[in-house]
């Protein structure tokens, strides 16, 4: 998905308490880092293609700048691997 990069860094963060519950229910103890890692991967990816697409938007709209297709594959394609 993302760049893997062995190093890992403790950071304090809030969590709501049903999601905690969940996540201490679902998840075993030596695997939480890890799942939240990845969870926290792919809603950046999620959020960096809806940011992609509604520039996409912007653009559209604006009408005054001309892409080619391949310009506008590009855009919509950044940030996916």
């Amino acid at each position: 998905m993302l760049k893997e990069d062995p190093r890992r860094h403790k950071v304090n963060f809030m969590l709501k308490q049903y999601v905690l519950q969940d996540l201490k229910q679902s998840v075993p103890s030596g695997q939480r880092s890890d799942f939240v890692n990845k969870a926290i991967e792919q809603a950046l990816v999620r959020e960096k293609r809806m940011q992609a697409f509604h520039s996409l938007d912007e653009i559209k709209k604006a009408k005054s700048a001309r892409l080619s297709t391949e310009e506008l594959i590009q855009m919509k394609n950044e940030g996916r691997e």
